[in-house]
């Protein structure tokens, strides 16, 4: 009997050792998974630091691209201008047969526009992979900006520089010696413009102007938006 007792409390100790090792046990793995959930939330905020700080430094970049495409659009829209200024003058000098310097009114009709990309930002942020990671609506924009306004002005400005090219094929075939006075200058030009293939090349390289001005004032204020934008991400 004594023996028996003894085998029980034996194993009572046993199974309470048992219990006290178990809860060890369940404490240690609590505490190993805590530590593997601070490591990944430490990891995570690492890493979200950094997208933050690259996000910030490409968003710089390209608004500096953007500052420089406003800064271009504004001389061209400058010297579009004038462009579209002289034409008026010298169609109203059709008219009238009498006119300022029509000379200098043809050379500036004769002016274009170069298209020269700036998106070497846009471009690096393509290739890595990158530009992805901007919120979905503000990557759809800078897409369209970079994609489809470019497309649009280039395409303009091809346009403007082709008739702007065919004034100045007219002004050395056709029109009459610069060395001439103004004012003969002007009698003779005004006859020569009248010319049906003259007057039609003038007008459309004018229109091809003024097509070229309107995409111009739509992609700066497009750029202008798109600074706002990228400014929130910056500050």
């Amino acid at each position: 009997m004594i023996k028996f007792f003894r085998k029980i409390r034996q194993n009572l100790l046993s199974e309470n050792k048992f219990s006290k090792y178990l809860i060890y046990a369940i404490g240690e793995i609590i505490l190993v998974v805590v530590g593997i959930l601070i490591a990944l939330s430490i990891n995570n905020w690492n890493e979200s630091k950094k997208m933050n700080k690259e996000i910030v430094s490409l968003s710089k970049s390209i608004i500096n691209e953007l500052g420089d495409d406003i800064t271009a659009f504004d001389r061209a829209i400058i010297l579009n201008d004038s462009v579209l200024n002289t034409s008026a003058v010298i169609f109203d000098s059709i008219s009238k047969t009498k006119s300022g310097n029509v000379r200098k009114l043809l050379f500036l009709n004769s002016r274009y526009w170069n298209f020269r990309p700036n998106n070497a930002a846009y471009k690096s942020s393509i290739s890595s992979g990158f530009l992805p990671n901007y919120d979905d609506s503000l990557e759809i924009k800078i897409i369209n900006y970079y994609e489809k306004r470019y497309t649009v002005l280039k395409i303009a400005a091809l346009d403007q520089t082709h008739y702007a090219r065919k004034v100045s094929d007219l002004l050395i075939n056709e029109f009459p010696n610069y060395e001439l006075s103004d004012e003969v200058y002007n009698m003779r030009a005004l006859e020569i413009i009248v010319k049906d293939h003259v007057f039609n090349t003038i007008w459309v390289s004018n229109f091809s102007t003024g097509s070229l001005q309107q995409a111009m004032k739509e992609t700066k204020e497009q750029a202008e938006q798109l600074i706002v934008s990228l400014e929130q991400l910056t500050e």
